[in-house]
């Protein structure tokens, strides 16, 4: 390769170089308004702490876990691996769970996958730094909600509350805490 062309490469490399950080940093007015976004929230690695209480739903336990969550590479869904480390027998320890945005029908989801068990969808929620989660499943001969509010305190920090209600939702019963703390982003 001589002088000329080396430079001339060198020189198409940079402009497209530097074309790819001026796009990056001016955002599109649509890329801000985009709902999708919202879903940056989960990004990260976590480590999580859960103590599940004695109720009529389960036994008390407490266990200690990771949660990896990603993008996607098109950028459609946050993608969560969870790994619990020390779970009770029988409890799921390495799931995957997908959240994404519907615009269409301008709603969010999440669909939970088990190694261990059926997959299943919940349709949620956002409302400020509060992301509610909620399905009816069957328990006993009876349909009881299921849901998990998810609370961010900060962008490291955030607490879940899974609940159960007998009762189309008139009174919950707390069945499982977890604080989760992001130790990468």
């Amino acid at each position: 390769m001589n002088l000329r062309t080396g430079t001339g490469a060198l020189v198409a490399a940079a402009v497209l170089a530097l074309s790819y950080v001026v796009a990056a940093s001016v955002p599109a007015a649509s890329q801000n308004s985009d709902p999708t976004n919202k879903l940056s929230v989960w990004a990260g690695t976590w480590n999580y702490h859960a103590e599940t209480y004695e109720t009529a739903y389960g036994h008390a336990n407490a266990y200690d876990g990771t949660g990896k969550c990603n993008w996607s590479p098109n950028h459609g869904f946050m993608v969560c691996d969870y790994l619990n480390h020390n779970p009770k027998a029988g409890a799921p320890h390495n799931d995957i769970t997908v959240f994404t945005y519907d615009a269409r029908t301008k709603t969010y989801s999440q669909v939970s996958v088990f190694k261990d068990s059926k997959p299943f969808t919940r349709h949620m929620t956002v409302a400020g730094n509060t992301w509610i989660s909620s399905t009816e499943i069957p328990y006993k001969g009876k349909t009881v909600i299921y849901r998990d509010v998810y609370v961010f305190q900060s962008s490291d920090k955030r607490t879940t509350t899974t609940q159960i209600s007998a009762d189309n939702g008139k009174t919950w019963t707390i069945v499982t805490k977890f604080t989760a703390e992001q130790t990468a982003a």
